[in-house]
Parts: C-alpha cells; sequence; structure tokens
C-alpha cells in the first residue's frame, strides 16, 4: 500500500452482555413449589367492605411432606383435607371465572419455576432481593369473596358466626376495661364497636337474602267447578 489512509468515523460497538431474565435464586432462597388453597368450616373471618370471606390454607406440592407423594401429586392430602371437612379449592374448576388457574408461575434464572398467586407481583432489586406485592389492594379479598359467593365453599354456619362475635365482644370488654380516658384504646374501643355492628348487619342481611331464596312460594289454588 502505497499511499496512507485516514479513518475518522469508526462505528460503534454494542457491549455484549447476557441479560438474565426471570427471578433470581440468592443462596438459601428457594423457589415456591405449587399449591392448592383449602377450605376449613370454621375458617371463616370479617373483612369491611367484603363481608365474611373464607380464610384460604395452602396445601404445598412438598414431595414427602403430609402425604404428598414423590411425584409431588396431591391426591393424598386433599383426601385428607376431605375427611376433615375441609373443601379443596381446585385451580381448573370452572367456577372460579376469572380467577380460574389461580397459581400462576414465574419463570427464575436457573430455567425452573416459582409459583405465586395470581394477584401477586416481583420487584427485582439491583442486589437480587425480590419485593413482593399484589396487583391491586384488594384482588386478594375480592378472590375469596368471588369463592364465598360462586359455590365452591359450603356457606358459613350459624354457629361459627356466634364464635366470632363471642371472640370480637369479649376483645371489646378487655379494651373498655383499660380505656379509661385514654386517646388511643378510645379509638381501638370505637373501631372495634363499629366493626362489631357491621359484622351484625352483614349477618343479618345475608340470613335474610338465604331465607328468602329457601322460602317455599305459595301455591295460588285455580278454581274447579265441582259437579253436584
Amino acid at each position: 500500500m502505497s499511499n496512507a489512509i485516514r479513518l475518522t468515523s469508526p462505528q460503534a460497538v454494542l457491549t455484549a452482555i447476557d441479560k438474565p431474565t426471570g427471578l433470581p435464586l440468592r443462596r438459601g432462597v428457594r423457589p415456591a413449589l405449587p399449591f392448592v388453597y383449602v377450605v376449613y368450616p370454621r375458617g371463616w373471618e370479617f373483612v369491611d367492605g367484603f363481608g365474611f370471606v373464607p380464610q384460604m390454607r395452602k396445601i404445598i406440592a412438598k414431595p414427602g411432606c403430609n402425604g404428598v407423594g414423590a411425584d409431588g401429586r396431591l391426591s393424598k392430602p386433599l383426601a385428607s383435607v376431605a375427611e376433615k371437612g375441609g373443601t379443596p379449592i381446585m385451580p381448573e374448576d370452572t367456577r372460579l371465572g376469572e380467577y380460574q388457574y389461580y397459581v400462576r408461575a414465574y419463570d427464575t434464572q436457573t430455567g425452573g419455576k416459582w409459583y405465586v398467586d395470581f394477584c401477586q407481583t416481583a420487584t427485582v432489586l439491583p442486589t437480587g432481593e425480590i419485593l413482593w406485592g399484589m396487583s391491586t389492594p384488594t384482588a386478594w379479598n375480592e378472590f375469596r369473596a368471588h369463592v364465598r359467593d360462586s359455590g365452591i365453599v359450603p356457606p358459613m354456619l350459624a354457629e361459627i358466626y356466634d364464635a366470632l362475635m363471642i371472640f370480637e365482644r369479649r376483645n371489646l370488654d378487655r379494651i373498655a376495661d383499660r380505656v379509661h380516658g385514654n386517646p388511643r384504646q378510645q379509638a381501638k374501643f370505637d373501631a372495634l364497636e363499629k366493626k362489631i355492628k357491621a359484622m351484625e348487619s352483614t349477618w343479618n342481611k345475608e340470613r335474610d337474602a338465604l331465607i328468602s331464596k329457601t322460602k317455599p312460594k305459595a301455591l295460588k289454588a285455580k278454581a274447579a267447578r265441582v259437579s253436584i
């Protein structure tokens, strides 16, 4: 080459960096396993704005625990739940509507799955720490209210309502003994008293609605011609 060549426009070069996708697995942390929710007859609580809703308990598909098979199948533990009077909320139940298949999963960086609720969100910090949240503040209670209203679980028994009321009234009496001009205790007393009134009102409305549904309809007698 007899003549010099001067280059003045170098091309931009992208740095080749592998960007991990999915949830990181920090040391000592294991991803959550598949699960199924169950509801027991005594498992009810009152939530303002939603009424009496079932308490969900998780049956986790951890092999070797609570009767879970080596393959992770939940047949035995769910059979045990039924024997104890509980009701499994099967994810594929069509009565769940928009909540069908409520068990969801995020991919992990190792190629596995991290199983979560339908409304669970995950924010990964630069340190690899995962901050868990919910899609909306009311998503969980909306789900529980739907399970109650869909007929998947039996209605709450009157005896369970009575037990809940006794518990809350005892709490109210204990707080009343500590009020004595204490603003903080007075605020607790007022809040619990308001809750108890809401529980009574909600139960009375639900009971009246149930009675109206099950009340037999009166039959109107048709006029008949009698031969004499």
